[in-house]
């Protein structure tokens, strides 16, 4: 019997896409593209949430793709993590801008 080994380049294990280079730029393109999906339906569904609601989904359903494995693809280049930040930004400026300070006053 023999058995033929197909080579990949790239693989998912445990949620993390892996290169042979270790560079970790697919799986930060991933998180990428899975935050910025999250991101439109948050703006799409905020006019319906309260403050309160939209901050505990804000951290239970982008946060928590930030956050998995964040110590493994971190060492990503700092340009790379700048543009993730500035993307959080984003959407943190648009979204405390549409509430009126006295919302956001009972929350604090």
């Amino acid at each position: 019997m023999m058995f033929v080994i197909h080579r990949v380049f790239d693989f998912k294990y445990l949620g993390i896409i892996l290169e042979p280079t270790m560079k970790l730029s697919k799986h930060f393109n991933y998180v990428l593209r899975g935050v910025s999906k999250r991101f439109n339906n948050l703006q799409d569904i905020k006019r319906y949430l309260s403050l309160l609601v939209m901050i505990i989904m804000l951290n239970a359903y982008v946060h928590s793709v930030i956050d998995y494995s964040i110590d493994i693809w971190a060492v990503e280049s700092l340009n790379c993590l700048n543009r993730m930040q500035a993307k959080v930004d984003r959407f943190l400026k648009c979204f405390f801008c549409t509430w009126v300070g006295e919302e956001v006053e009972k929350i604090v």
